[in-house]
């Protein structure tokens, strides 16, 4: 640590590949050194790392904003990305009252009970995916289950057709290939192009309207006037965004882990009552989200530092999560640790509105897995971690091999692969 200035400076970079193979060991240095610290890296941003610095920061709206400005003809905030990304996350990037209104007509459509009516569907369509590999002894997790399921998911949340789901998914997951590769390059463009696909959707339905989700905001009205397109565009490029990677990003870290802990597994396959408790343990260990960043709107003093107006902050949730003033041993797995008030979803005005959808999609892939495939061994030469963290942790790839089985349905034209 270092400090040319009255801040204490540390040498972090989260979109390095240092910290993508070391993210825990450079977290809990910081924490125990200075857990308020400045870096920097991309201009210069605070970081936050313990819990209850981070939990209070995300409750505070008055002293810290989500709000992005991205024409930059405003007060230049930078929105909840560090970089600040190229179009707005919407209702995440709206301070309150306005995101709570907007977030208000979502959630309805997010709550716990609508996230159980979906699990059926949810164990049918892994069970499809499982059907397509199962008699092969081979497989690669991600591209052949744990991308596809969360994909189609989003395309029939959102009224889409689940055929499409490659084109919406993949250049999210893509996108956490090396930078400057030509995936990472091609990801960038498909995105572009995906958030002009999403704006014609929602042309077409405020044209002619149909029962589903995108149909359902172009008929919501704030103060008696429509959303806009561009406003219902940036809230579906947050929902694809959400759902087509984070989950993914966990289910990877979670079968590569009980690859590595056959007997966690065993106790798992056991009985899947467990798998409620041992998920919010994934969510707190892995953090698929490691972080999301505000601007300071306020001079505002944190642990002992004082944060001026325009600073950028990062709540780093993986850090919060790992933290041991919270949780003891928080470098173990305790698949029943309880309680366990881990930050992954966020917290405050603007907690993850998809977490009870991760919650049920990963259960259902992971009872899948364990059921017809439980001798699985991931070919750890093979995977790949993202080269790069930045905000999502995750496997680009993880190939594996197992006892092969036996379908449960005839081949059918109407799966999707």
């Amino acid at each position: 640590m270092t400090s040319s200035d009255t801040r204490p400076t540390v040498d972090f970079d989260h979109q390095s590949n240092h910290y993508a193979e070391n993210w825990i060991e450079t977290l809990d240095g910081i924490r125990s050194r200075c857990p308020v610290a400045w870096t920097d890296e991309h201009d210069g941003f605070w970081v936050l790392t313990k819990h209850a610095d981070v939990g209070t920061a995300a409750r505070d709206s008055d002293h810290f904003s989500t709000e992005h400005d991205v024409s930059g003809d405003g007060n230049g905030y930078g929105g909840i990305a560090i970089p600040q990304a190229p179009m707005r996350a919407i209702p995440l990037e709206l301070d309150p009252p306005e995101a709570t209104v907007i977030r208000n007509l979502l959630q309805k459509s997010f709550t716990p009970g609508a996230a159980q009516k979906w699990l059926p569907w949810l164990r049918e369509a892994v069970d499809e995916q499982l059907d397509l590999i199962i008699e092969k002894g081979e497989c690669d997790l991600i591209y052949d289950l744990g991308a596809v399921v969360p994909g189609r998911f989003t395309m029939k949340l959102l009224g889409l057709p689940e055929s499409e789901w490659r084109t919406y998914a993949l250049p999210f997951h893509d996108f956490m290939s090396p930078e400057g590769s030509d995936r990472h390059n091609q990801a960038i463009t498909d995105l572009m192009l995906l958030a002009g696909r999403l704006y014609e959707h929602v042309s077409d339905r405020r044209r002619e309207p149909r029962d589903d989700f995108i149909t359902y905001l172009t008929q919501c009205e704030v103060d008696g006037e429509p959303l806009s397109e561009q406003m219902i565009t940036e809230i579906c490029f947050l929902i694809v965004a959400g759902g087509v990677d984070t989950t993914t990003s966990l289910f990877g870290d979670v079968v590569e882990w009980l690859s590595r802990h056959p007997e966690e597994r065993a106790y798992l396959a056991e009985d899947f009552d467990r798998l409620q408790p041992a998920i919010e343990e994934f969510l707190r260990y892995f953090s698929p989200t490691q972080n999301n960043a505000r601007t300071v709107r306020e001079d505002v003093e944190v642990g002992g530092q004082c944060l001026r107006e325009g600073d950028r902050v990062m709540l780093s949730w993986a850090a919060a999560n790992h933290d041991p003033d919270e949780f003891d041993a928080p470098e173990e797995v305790q698949l029943d640790r309880a309680p366990n008030r881990h930050l992954a979803f966020g917290v405050g005005h603007h907690r993850c509105l998809g977490s009870n959808f991760a919650r049920v999609e990963l259960r259902a892939m992971l009872e899948g897995v364990l059921t017809r495939m439980p001798d699985f061994v991931v070919d750890y030469e093979r995977a790949q971690k993202y080269h790069s963290i930045g905000t999502v942790n995750g496997f680009l790839s993880v190939p594996a091999t197992f006892t092969p089985g036996a379908r449960l349905a005839a081949p059918t034209t109407e799966t999707v692969d």
